[in-house]
């Protein structure tokens, strides 16, 4: 009977095979290896999975440190990895769940809320967050993929935080919106997003608070001063001025 197989990927990665969690595999190369397989979703020479991740050996070593590995996801993933003499992948008739595929799905409905909900609900963390392995092909894999997952989430939390302007949902606006800040605290148009949101809400205090908590942290960081387009929202607020709807055109920072 085909296996089931969860691996999770943003944030911490957990694993759990037929519903039963696996605490660990007792190996970070078995569980990069299994991680690996399972986002490419694709075979893999013996030779290339030994060079990628076990660059600095010799061929007989890294192949020798495969088949280590191999027997470990064998032993704990019984029928979850098929292994010839040339080729190494998931099971074919493995049923695979990949918490960053079904992530993917959902973020590529950009116009559909619901949907972008249900992506940065799946979204736990940063890909592979706190997961590291002496490779650096594979260190260099999971970067890229990290920033680029990251990008869109970001761009998903984006497209929530305008819908909830558009639609006076302004409690649900706010929380995407410190979520953004908590991934970027230097994310000008986050704050401008915010403080609208707020002073929608009634919160005028507040509003004209994160100004300068942004003025601040941009004077810290990056030595610059808030940008016009902010600064005017601020004194529309402050002179309790109703803001304006959309963003103004051509933001200039942030993204």
């Amino acid at each position: 009977m085909a296996k089931l197989l969860r691996v999770s990927v943003l944030g911490k990665f957990s694993l759990v095979c037929d519903g039963k969690t696996i605490q660990g595999l007792g190996s970070r190369k078995a569980e990069a290896l299994l991680i690996y397989l399972s986002c490419t979703h694709r075979p893999y020479a013996r030779q290339v999975l030994g060079e990628f991740l076990w660059p600095n050996r010799t061929q007989p070593q890294s192949l020798a440190n495969l088949r280590r590995e191999l027997k470990v996801l064998h032993d704990k993933l019984d029928m979850c990895i098929s292994v010839n003499r040339d080729l190494v992948e998931l099971t074919p008739d493995v049923s695979l769940y990949l918490d960053v595929a079904e992530f993917e799905t959902q973020i590529d409905g950009l116009r559909n809320p619901n949907r972008l909900k249900t992506a940065t609900t799946l979204y736990r963390g940063d890909f592979l967050e706190g997961f590291f392995i002496d490779s650096p092909a594979f260190e260099a894999w999971a970067r890229i993929e990290r920033e680029r997952l990251r990008y869109r989430v970001i761009e998903g939390l984006d497209a929530l935080i305008e819908h909830s302007l558009n639609t006076g949902e302004y409690a649900e606006g706010i929380n995407y919106a410190m979520r953004l800040l908590q991934m970027d605290s230097l994310r000008e148009k986050t704050y401008h997003h915010l403080m609208l949101l707020l002073a929608r809400s009634g919160d005028r205090e507040e509003s004209l608070n994160q100004y300068k908590t942004c003025r601040r942290l941009l004077a810290e960081e990056l030595n610059i001063a808030p940008s016009a387009e902010i600064t005017a929202l601020y004194e529309q607020i402050r002179n309790d001025v109703p803001p304006n709807p959309p963003l103004p055109p051509g933001w200039p920072r942030g993204y």
